[in-house]
């Protein structure tokens, strides 16, 4: 990690906007403390993105062809949202409308620590630059993990 200290004190914030809320994955590690406004600013600024994409959804199901164009192909939208050099925040919206989220971090290494580092199928977490690959040169090593999803709160309560 970029900040060891920040590695061992993640955190899964409380992320509610208007009528979405943010379910963080309970099997994964959350976000550094320092990225938690970084990371909440960007489901804000993607909330009227996903509206939007939701909408052309709906006309799909009115038009017969228009779904079909949109389910058949499987659109999906992928945005990355860069907080450093190093971290990403990722954001996929698939044709269902399902919006999920991951965060990235490109750190060196000796790969040495890596050999036999494989894919966590459970966790969604794995090393996409290893050994056995052409990157071996540069040192880099990409993590990517699954936080979460973003979900519509359709028994919003008064709060």
């Amino acid at each position: 990690m970029t900040n060891e200290a920040n590695y061992y004190y993640s955190l899964k914030p409380a992320v509610r906007i208007g009528s979405y809320f943010f379910k963080w994955s309970d099997t994964d590690y959350g976000i550094c403390p320092s990225e938690s406004s970084v990371f909440k600013n960007f489901i804000r600024k993607m909330i009227p993105l996903l509206e939007y994409y939701m909408n052309i959804l709906k006309f799909g199901y009115k038009n017969n062809s228009q779904k079909n164009r949109l389910r058949d192909k499987k659109h999906n939208i992928c945005i990355i949202e860069k907080y450093s050099v190093n971290v990403s925040f990722i954001m996929f919206i698939d044709s269902a409308g399902s919006t999920v989220f991951y965060r990235e971090e490109k750190f060196r290494a000796k790969f040495k620590q890596f050999e036999n580092l494989e894919e966590d199928k459970d966790h969604g977490s794995f090393v996409l630059q290893t050994p056995n690959n052409k990157m071996t040169n540069h040192n880099i090593v990409l993590l990517k993990w699954f936080l979460g999803e973003l979900l519509f709160d359709r028994l919003k309560t008064n709060n």
